[in-house]
């Protein structure tokens, strides 16, 4: 699906997240390689840091040590953690920084990690605790959440962009979450 207009339709097909106490929390995955998020940033924060992705810990690695993944899988106005490889806007290849992320208009976000690894991740937030406080919330816009097992390919990238179409539908795709705030 394509995302959702801009403007005040789309509070109906995304989740607003207003900079306060707003997050997405993600059940504990296996083998994450890759996320997709289509989003909107609000360019006017509330709070410095803000966190696009966080980590609660990881297992990485053939022994699946235990890291402490903050330091390594995080994504935030501040820095990004060492674990990611690529990103991908729209389609296209970025520069793996905060600035690359468009603001004030709707975006395809696509982040793969150098490993595979296991974890909790929260979107549009940070957490610092277990049990979770919650700090260097976002604000903006999100319509839908896909994690992968694997990288994908440029050319499965541009479908994402132009408008799913089942390019990718090898088993890869470990979740997958509409964000529909007020949706029918």
């Amino acid at each position: 699906p394509m995302p959702p207009p801009p403007g005040p339709a789309a509070s109906r097909w995304s989740v607003n997240f207003e900079g306060f106490d707003d997050y997405v929390q993600l059940p504990a995955l296996s083998s994450i390689q890759s996320i997709s998020l289509w989003l909107w940033i609000d360019p006017q924060q509330l709070r410095n840091p803000v966190y696009l992705v966080a980590g609660k810990s990881a297992l990485t690695g053939r022994k699946k040590s235990r890291r402490l993944l903050n330091e390594l899988v995080f994504f935030s106005s501040v820095g990004v953690g060492s674990m990611w490889a690529n990103l991908f806007v729209d389609g296209a290849r970025a520069l793996i920084e905060w600035d690359s992320l468009p603001k004030e208009r709707w975006a395809h976000v696509h982040l793969e990690a150098a490993a595979q690894f296991d974890d909790e991740l929260t979107l549009m937030s940070d957490w610092t605790n277990s049990p979770v406080s919650v700090t260097g919330n976002l604000r903006g816009l999100l319509t839908e959440v896909y994690v992968w097992s694997r990288e994908l390919t440029p050319y499965e990238l541009e479908g994402m962009y132009q408008g799913w179409n089942g390019r990718a539908n090898d088993g890869s795709l470990l979740a997958y979450y509409n964000m529909e705030e007020g949706g029918e």
